[in-house]
């Protein structure tokens, strides 16, 4: 495979010193059951860990709001939650603690409720985010609801037997390695967990346990640790108006911002995607947008693009320079005022919503975190073993799957800007062909070479992560042809890569997306250097024609109508990018 399998000699490969035989997977959403599925059909004994009571990931609709976050966010290293580890003095697991829990603040810490709100849709079309050997039902529109896709996938988790070695309603709390035997490197990884339950009384249970592996796949997904930046003001805010002042994650229903003034902080997917939801029903609305955008030119494009989805109602602000001290005078949070960073002075908002987004955050490995300015408190914790430190990105991974320094620890669900379910089902397939020997992957001087190039062509941090639709279809395509030619050579059946069909939606979603948001192809291309200004030509007669002749193309080939009512996110557009 081109710059992971060098054909030149430089690299040799990565050899296990004995044969993976248990699995744990951290997760039961779109990323951890494709992995289980194909990791159990291979031969291992796989368990699987959710602290949700079902499968699903983020996709489940749940009504109750998460607890309040902190503003500005906590460190990374415990953004996603602080771990609970057995009562001290434990001299033996299991162990049982029962506690009250009349308010259900302890199980909502434990697994807080999705960021899904009520007319939440997906941002890619349904035939690119289909497992294989698992299509969706007949008659399945490209854009669905949440509990459709929610179905889908606990559905994916039913038909393949994945509940049988799931145990839901458990968080894994800590993984450690263990040290491996004498004259070897190979480490086992224990799983520290912890499973809470509902018990007579408003009383919750906890049970704590340990579990070891010889290989883990951390699947948890990435929005779980929200992301509050560093404002002057901002926590004082935050504590006088706990209701009026959210994270997007606590976003439910457009109805509840009926005729008020609101304040959106953020012009990413979630920024977006409310602003739209939310305009036909406020009476006001502004938006903060970035000043400038860094990253590669199809980033900069697309989130310049974005500014341009802003409804008609709406208006865009620089970023905020501070939030004035309070004088516990004022009446409602629409007195507060703003400082801009253009020097204006803004007040009259009812509502803020905070759509800034998410940390990566891992605090069941805290060994291989060290959040800014702290101190390094384990070898994990060096430059070339860390995994986590600014929260922005998850560092030292090959391919944004094996962990450099140790590969029998894995990541799943990183990548963003993909297709989601069926670009995870390809990571799956790679980390149950290495961890069954029948694919290799470079030495650690041939990891840590092909990271530093990535590095060097990528740039760090998110962008890392940062994938968009060539980038996606080449990721994967490098990915088919590794595990085949790996395949014929060590024994193992050939994998197909992405389909025709999948290519003609994919190649269409974008133009299909703009017409029937009823906006401009043309836009897309904008200079990405100034993120103001847009374009405001009308899109030429040819562009038109082109968009609507490959909708009806892909239109007539796959039996979906794109002219129907469904409700589009604007944050497909990343998808599509």
């Amino acid at each position: 495979m081109p710059g992971l399998l060098r054909q030149d000699g430089s690299h040799g490969y990565y050899t296990f010193e004995r044969p993976v035989e248990s699995v744990a997977v951290v997760g039961a959403g779109p990323s951890g059951l494709p992995a289980a599925r194909h990791l159990r059909d291979a031969g291992f004994k796989v368990r699987v860990f959710e602290r949700q009571p079902y499968a699903g990931g983020t996709w489940t609709f749940e009504p109750d709001l998460p607890l309040q976050p902190k503003y500005p966010s906590v460190p990374p290293s415990i953004g996603d939650f602080v771990p609970s580890l057995p009562p001290q003095n434990t001299e033996q697991l299991p162990v049982e603690k029962v506690q009250k829990d009349a308010d259900k603040a302890e199980r909502k810490e434990f697994s807080p409720p999705n960021p899904v709100y009520k007319s939440l849709t997906n941002n890619v079309p349904t035939p690119c985010m289909e497992f294989k050997d698992f299509p969706w039902p007949e008659g399945t529109t490209w854009h669905v609801s949440h509990s459709e896709i929610s179905k889908y996938i606990q559905s994916y988790a039913v038909h393949f037997g994945l509940n049988e070695f799931t145990s839901y309603r458990t968080r894994v709390e800590k993984i450690e390695q263990l040290d491996p035997p004498a004259g070897q490197s190979q480490p086992k990884w224990r799983l520290t967990l912890r499973k809470v339950e509902d018990v007579e009384g408003e009383s919750a249970k906890s049970t704590w346990w340990t579990e070891d592996f010889d290989a883990v796949v951390v699947a948890s997904g990435h929005y779980g640790a929200v992301y509050i930046p560093k404002i002057e003001g901002v926590s004082e805010w935050a504590e006088r108006w706990k209701e009026e002042i959210i994270h997007s994650r606590a976003y439910r229903s457009a109805e509840e911002y009926a005729g008020v003034n609101v304040l959106i902080v953020g012009t990413g997917t979630s920024g977006v995607d409310i602003a739209r939801d939310i305009s036909p029903h406020v009476d006001k609305l502004w938006q903060i947008r970035k000043n400038e955008f860094h990253g590669p030119d199809h980033y900069q494009r697309q989130r310049t693009f974005q500014l341009k989805m802003l409804p008609a109602n709406g208006e865009h602000l620089p970023e905020i320079k501070r939030f004035l001290p309070l004088s516990g005078k004022e009446a409602s949070l629409r007195e507060g005022k703003i400082e801009l960073t253009d020097g204006r002075i803004v007040d009259g908002f009812d509502r803020i919503i905070f759509a800034t987004g998410y940390q990566y955050s891992v605090p069941f490995l805290p060994d291989y975190h060290r959040d800014i300015g702290a101190p390094q408190t384990s070898r994990h914790q060096s430059s070339e073993r860390v995994l986590i430190t600014d929260g922005r990105g998850v560092q030292n991974l090959l391919r944004d799957v094996f962990y450099i320094p140790e590969p029998t620890l894995t990541f799943l669900g990183l990548s963003i800007n993909t297709a989601t379910f069926s670009f995870f089902e390809y990571q799956s397939l790679a980390i149950t062909r290495v961890f069954s020997q029948k694919a290799r992957i470079p030495d650690l001087e041939g990891r840590k070479a092909e990271y530093v190039r990535l590095l060097g062509e990528k740039g760090g941090s998110k962008y890392m992560h940062l994938m968009g639709h060539e980038n996606e279809v080449n990721y994967v395509k490098d990915t088919v042809e590794w595990l085949n030619s790996e395949g014929a050579i060590l024994g193992a059946p050939p994998i197909e890569g992405h389909s025709e069909q999948w290519m003609e939606v994919k190649k269409a979603l974008f133009g299909a997306l703009l017409k029937k948001a009823g906006l401009n192809p043309d836009d897309f291309n904008a200079t990405p250097s100034d993120p103001v200004e847009t374009k405001k030509d009308k899109p030429t007669e040819e562009t038109t024609e082109k968009v609507e002749e490959k909708v009806e193309r892909v239109d007539k080939k796959i039996g979906l109508d794109l002219a129907g009512d469904n409700v589009v996110p604007a944050a497909a557009v990343a998808a599509a990018a």
